[in-house]
């Protein structure tokens, strides 16, 4: 299983598991992964906020609450 945080054309955020990535595809075609929010089913994967561990300060916790998520996939 695999989680995905998804977004709608709307704009509202929300996660949804699947079997695997193909699982997830074929259901978006088929337009059967929709918001929970508003039945939207215009649906993107957004970039999920991981922690990551760094080796120049391994105990140095960093503030991830000040990134931007979108704006940073829109650049990828």
């Amino acid at each position: 299983m695999i989680v995905f945080d998804l977004e709608c054309s709307k704009g509202h955020i929300f996660e949804a598991w699947f079997k695997n990535l193909q699982s997830f595809e074929k259901q978006k075609a088929k337009k059967l992964v929709s918001c929970p929010y508003c039945n939207d089913t215009n649906i993107r994967k957004v970039i999920s906020p991981v922690a990551m561990k760094t080796s120049s300060q391994p105990d140095e916790k960093k503030d991830v609450s000040t990134i931007d998520y979108r704006k940073l996939a829109k650049e990828m």
